[in-house]
């Protein structure tokens, strides 16, 4: 009679550990009291745990939005240095031309290369 209540406790004890975990409790209580606590216990601490499940996608989906703002702000990054690089030319070309360092046709040639490229 001992015996039987004594793994009826310890059935009882797993299922309530099995509360936070994936197998729950009536899954862990069931396993236990037909197998034997013992296994009970190894199976229910094998089950994943649900904090530890919500955490890890919460951690997935902060690094996921983390990634598309860091990719939203290399591509306006590249956009605007590109555009601010090619009208830095053209000034420095513009500037070239007026001091007469460049010919006309030079700086039409370059402009046009510039705004190709």
């Amino acid at each position: 009679m001992g015996i039987f209540l004594g793994w009826f406790f310890f059935s009882i004890i797993v299922g309530f550990i099995g509360i936070g975990r994936r197998i729950g409790f009536l899954g862990a209580f069931g396993l236990s009291l037909l197998l034997s606590p013992l296994i009970g216990i190894i199976i229910t601490l094998a089950s994943k745990n649900e904090a530890d499940e919500a955490y890890k996608a919460k951690i997935l989906n902060a690094q996921q939005s983390q990634q598309e703002a860091l990719n939203k702000l290399s591509q306006s990054k590249q956009a605007s240095f590109s555009t601010q690089s090619i009208a830095d030319e053209l000034e420095k070309l513009k500037k070239l031309r007026n001091e007469n360092l460049i010919s006309e046709d030079e700086f039409k040639r370059l402009r046009a290369r510039l705004i190709n490229s």
